[in-house]
């Protein structure tokens, strides 16, 4: 078996975090690294070089004008791309744009690697990560399909989870879905009927739309447990939308979202009970147990 990380957004919180991807997923899946960030801090440069082993490829870009790069008949009206004072609609949010637009990217830098992997992992760079994945090994004789992270703290948000291991078959169709759906004006009306369908369309609830006019819907099977949380390096960093702080619960951690944080620290005292991770080949999903 062979595995890519996928290494993409904006280097958030890597000098605190890169040692623990390399610990718990570079190195015990022996992963290939495809780097393509968006520029966004003052050492953008000294993080990216944090990365030196088993690196492909390295592209760091200047974040495009969103309108331009999707094109002049883009759907991006169909909302109000100004009124992102909260998480309603804010599919379209600047800084919501910008990860469909790296992963579009992403996209045309492995479109001629693809058929070397097995398995693309996607993982932000901030998450710090608690303890490994499921063992190499289990990737070996399971349905060859879309693995999200099952978080329970999210659930009101979206109900696919986070794309997390994605079988070659479909990565390129994963990594293009926003872009395409987005950029062809024949798409509209599914949009606007995503829209209608929920009230609001955040950007979990625009994933589950673009999955399903993708027809990868039926591709996704669950990892029942959350093993990591999103951090920075103080609590005065850049961020986007969530605001650093430490936790009300665990003494020294920073982390985004409690619910988040608690949920892995649970799953982390199950790790070191003794419990690891296994697959249900009934039901096509990871666990602990």
């Amino acid at each position: 078996m062979k595995f890519a990380f996928l290494l993409m957004y904006e280097l958030r919180a890597v000098k605190k975090t890169y040692q623990e991807l390399y610990k718990n997923l570079i190195k015990p899946y022996d992963a290939d690294i495809f780097i393509c960030v968006q520029k966004a801090l003052n050492d953008d440069d000294e993080r990216l070089n944090l990365f030196n082993e088993n690196v492909i490829c390295k592209e760091i870009y200047d974040k495009p004008e969103p309108i331009s790069y999707f094109g002049i008949e883009n759907n991006l009206n169909v909302t109000s791309m100004d009124d992102h004072t909260t998480s309603r609609h804010n599919w379209n949010k600047y800084s919501n744009l910008q990860v469909y637009i790296n992963y579009h990217k992403m996209a045309q830098i492995i479109s001629k690697h693809v058929d070397k992997y097995d398995y693309f992992i996607l993982i932000r760079c901030d998450s710090y990560i608690l303890f490994p994945f499921p063992d190499k090994k289990l990737f070996e004789n399971i349905p060859k399909f879309m693995y999200f992270i099952n978080a329970q703290y999210c659930k009101g948000w979206g109900d696919k989870g986070i794309p997390t291991f994605i079988h070659r078959n479909y990565i390129l169709d994963y990594l293009n879905s926003y872009y395409n759906i987005i950029s062809n004006p024949s798409y509209k009306p599914e949009i606007i009927n995503a829209l209608n369908a929920s009230g609001l369309l955040n950007q979990e609830k625009f994933q589950n739309k673009c999955l399903s006019l993708v027809n990868l819907q039926d591709k996704i099977q669950k990892i029942n447990s959350l093993n990591y949380y999103w951090t920075a390096e103080n609590v005065n960093d850049y961020n986007t939308w969530s605001c650093p702080h430490y936790s009300p619960i665990y003494n020294n951690v920073i982390c985004k979202y409690d619910g988040q944080c608690n949920e892995a620290h649970e799953n982390y005292n199950l790790w070191l009970n003794g419990k690891r991770w296994k697959f249900d080949i009934n039901n096509n999903y990871f666990y602990l147990g």
